[in-house]
């Protein structure tokens, strides 16, 4: 199967203590992706009841876990169609990840505080989260809600290219490239002491196509936004299985990030693997041609990147009145 089938890629900094957590419930249908990125941080402080797990890594599994049972009691229900609808589930999510952060904090907290390592800054449970909920069942077209908080983000890859569909909640208003090189901290995070958000954005594309949820560990050490998405076609394009594809993306990644990076996607429209490869081979082929080897050939050069960076990000961002209009799937 490859019409719903999805993968899941995880790599830890360090083995075992992995604070980057996920889920992939998918099939020809369309299903749920998730990505949860526990910010070590501020949520390094340790559970005494739990082997001394971090907060962060303790809130990670917390959100996805929150995210999948939210997820399944929307079944038999299609997705929220306009702006209103998702931003009443995104609220009624938010409400049902405050609910059980606040229960487990009550649980599990220890009975001798921690030292206060970042004053002002601490979190308790402090995690991203993005979810895509996607409805495939359509011959010809696919829709796809996700609901954020953070900088883990959501994407779809269609024979245009790759469009990221969420905006990372930072203090500092910048875009997908100069935040590559801005250490720039989270406005907005899941977490237990303090009020958060989830925001939400849908949209319907055509088939065949990729649907993609990944923390930052798996974009934020590339030199440019498109050398991401050129890093998922070359993979696809050196491989002969779908397993191949995230074998061969799986340690590129491993290669490339002293973070945890976590990627998990899952592919519509296609029967077959072949059938992957020959559909974004062209625009492999264009990405590299005219947004990739310039920029490489000027030792990656930020200012001549921002030129191409300019034309690139008409089909890659959503601008902010596309996100805040009253969409309709």
């Amino acid at each position: 199967m490859v019409d719903g089938e999805s993968l899941i890629l995880c790599n830890e900094a360090v083995s075992g203590q992995g604070e980057d957590h996920y889920a992939a419930e998918t099939d020809s249908l369309g299903g749920l992706l998730c990505v949860a990125d526990g910010c070590g941080g501020i949520g390094s402080r340790r559970y005494a009841k739990l082997s001394q797990r971090t907060e962060a890594y303790m809130a990670a599994r917390l959100a996805v876990e929150c995210a999948q049972t939210w997820a399944r009691g929307l079944d038999g229900r299609s997705l929220p169609q306009t702006a209103a609808d998702a931003a009443l589930c995104a609220r009624q999510l938010t409400q049902s990840l405050t609910r059980r952060f606040s229960e487990f904090q009550a649980e599990n907290a220890n009975e001798t505080p921690s030292r206060v390592i970042m004053r002002g800054l601490q979190r308790t449970l402090p995690t991203t989260l993005c979810a895509a909920l996607i409805d495939a069942r359509a011959k010809e077209r696919l829709s796809c809600v996700f609901f954020w908080a953070g900088d883990s983000r959501g994407y779809v890859l269609t024979e245009d290219g790759l469009k990221q569909c969420t905006a990372d909640h930072l203090a500092a208003q910048t875009d997908a490239l100069e935040n590559l090189y801005r250490d720039s901290r989270l406005s907005n995070m899941v977490n237990a002491d303090a009020p958060f958000r989830i925001d939400a954005y849908g949209l319907t594309t055509r088939k065949p196509c990729v649907v993609l949820t990944a923390t930052d560990g798996a974009f934020g050490y590339l030199p440019t936004p498109m050398e991401f998405e050129l890093l998922l076609l070359r993979t696809l394009m050196g491989a002969s299985t779908l397993q191949g594809w995230k074998n061969r993306l799986q340690r590129a990644l491993r290669s490339l990030a002293s973070d945890d990076s976590t990627l998990v996607m899952a592919c519509y429209g296609f029967s077959r693997f072949e059938e992957v490869k020959a559909y974004f081979a062209p625009r492999r082929a264009l990405l590299q041609q005219r947004y990739v080897t310039p920029v490489r050939r000027r030792r990656q050069s930020i200012d001549f990147a921002r030129g191409l960076w300019a034309e690139y990000r008409v089909g890659y961002e959503l601008s902010e009145e596309v996100r805040h209009a009253d969409w309709r799937l």
